[in-house]
């Protein structure tokens, strides 16, 4: 039987930043700088992309499992989504494509888009060791087939499931703000849609 592996929602900040990460500094907390990894995300949808439409969203990253994610709103000035994941496998978790069925329809998915990021990842916790937020900085390119068609930089605020998680991403959006990001909500699948001229 699969498992469902995650609690079913996000809640992020979104920023572009061209400049160096700044130091974060919360006090009462400590940040772990994880290192880096690279990620490499296949989208799936119908061709006239009609997940897309709905708001809906199915990743595969390769290696590390699947996403299906619900249409987002504002929280206090973070994006928030319904989130599930499922360990990585070749074909779709029956239990996504059930999500995706109750969500859209029967639908037919394919490959629609491929982002490759490298990430870096900061975590932040408390007194006590509980992980409060975490900070995902991301140069991700955009491809069509091998092609690199944009690269761009996306730096996340994760909140976690913590009383403590909206004081300390306002605080970090804060620190970033300083340094020169700007606050969005397009997200990365968005974003390669519009590149590589699946919508306006």
């Amino acid at each position: 039987m699969e498992q469902q592996m995650t609690e079913p929602r996000e809640r992020e900040m979104k920023f572009a930043l061209t400049g160096d990460l700044p130091a974060i500094d919360v006090a009462g907390y400590t940040v772990h700088d994880t290192g880096t990894q690279t990620l490499d995300a296949v989208y799936f949808d119908t061709d006239a992309l009609e997940l897309s439409a709905q708001r809906f969203s199915v990743r595969r990253r390769i290696g590390v499992g699947w996403t299906f994610k619900g249409p987002s709103h504002d929280e206090g000035g973070a994006q928030v989504r319904e989130e599930r994941e499922w360990p990585d496998q070749d074909d779709f978790p029956a239990e996504l494509m059930a999500r995706v069925q109750e969500a859209a329809g029967d639908l037919r998915l394919l490959p629609v888009a491929r982002l490759r990021s490298v990430r870096r990842t900061l975590k932040i916790a408390d007194a006590d060791g509980a992980h409060v937020a975490e900070i995902d900085d991301d140069v991700v390119d955009i491809l069509d087939g091998d092609v690199v068609m944009e690269t761009f930089r996306e730096v996340e605020i994760e909140l976690k499931e913590s009383p403590d998680a909206q004081a300390v991403a306002e605080a970090v959006a804060q620190i970033l703000l300083a340094a020169g990001a700007t606050s969005h909500t397009e997200s990365k699948y968005g974003r390669a849609l519009r590149v590589l001229g699946r919508r306006p």
